[in-house]
């Protein structure tokens, strides 16, 4: 795999893949946020109002996330660094922050409840997140450990970096295509989503049990994936720690996650009872 990620060049800009897909997944995002909100019957004014908060949440985490968490040093030591966003680099531990941060201080704008909003927003992150990954796949980044699985895909761009294409300098190593197994749990999820805002209206389940249901899904599937991945930064000198940087904080996320669905159902489920005694 050797896909030009550059889609065109006009004059100083250069228009690449990923940057469309980046802001498909937005896309993406923003239209299930709004039919769901159509769905329950609220303002529709407001929608665009509270899309744009969630909207800098993600951005601003994301940037963030990826220059605390990955890369303190050199981003603490020239702050300045942490704006060039065009040189790349975005993590989805730090969106999700910015998105629960985001989400609150929509929720107080529009005066709403926060889950009510989360419930709304949980679909369209999952499907946003498959453009994204998609994106990575184009860029030859994130990718998977060697393998010799019949689909494993080499990616030369990323083998040697310094290359400026075929003939490379080297033989590419097969990997996994692990942004495409990131893609796949999006789109799942998605679905997973869809069907249970389908079978359960907003006024009939638990307000919150759409958020906790995709926290719970999304990072166990993340914790899994990262077995696949090519090892990443890892906390503690000389990796003396069994995880990755991914997977160490994926597990509070998914511990949320499935204890918030899980209280949610038991408290349903005792409601039911009393109100049926």
């Amino acid at each position: 795999h050797h896909f030009d990620e550059i889609l065109f060049r006009l004059g100083p800009l250069t228009v690449r893949y990923y940057g469309i897909l980046f802001a498909g997944a937005l896309l993406a995002g923003y239209l299930v946020f709004r039919r769901n909100w159509r769905r329950a019957g609220d303002d529709q004014e407001l929608v665009d109002r509270a899309f744009l908060i969630l909207f800098l949440g993600v951005v601003i985490g994301a940037r963030l996330g990826h220059c605390l968490f990955y890369d303190p040093e050199r981003y603490l030591g020239d702050p300045v660094q942490i704006l060039k966003v065009w040189e790349g680099g975005l993590a989805s531990h730090g969106a999700a922050i910015g998105l629960v941060i985001g989400v609150w201080v929509a929720a107080r704008r529009l005066k709403r409840p926060y889950t009510q909003l989360s419930d709304r927003l949980s679909p369209g992150i999952a499907l946003g997140s498959s453009f994204v990954r998609l994106g990575n796949f184009v860029n030859s980044e994130i990718v998977g450990r060697p393998s010799d699985v019949p689909w494993a895909v080499a990616f030369p761009r990323y083998d040697f970096p310094k290359s400026h294409g075929p003939p490379w300098p080297g033989e590419p190593v097969p990997r996994h295509p692990s942004q495409l197994y990131e893609l796949a749990i999006g789109v799942a999820i998605w679905a997973a989503l869809s069907l249970v805002g389908r079978r359960w209206g907003e006024d009939k389940r638990p307000k919150g049990l759409v958020t906790f249901l995709y926290i719970g899904l999304y990072f166990s599937m993340r914790f899994g994936v990262e077995y696949f991945k090519e090892e990443q930064p890892e906390i503690g000198s000389g990796g003396a720690l069994p995880f990755t940087m991914g997977q160490l904080l994926s597990i509070p996320f998914a511990l949320a996650g499935w204890g918030g669905f899980a209280w949610l159902l038991a408290r349903a489920r005792v409601k039911r009872k009393s109100g049926e005694s």
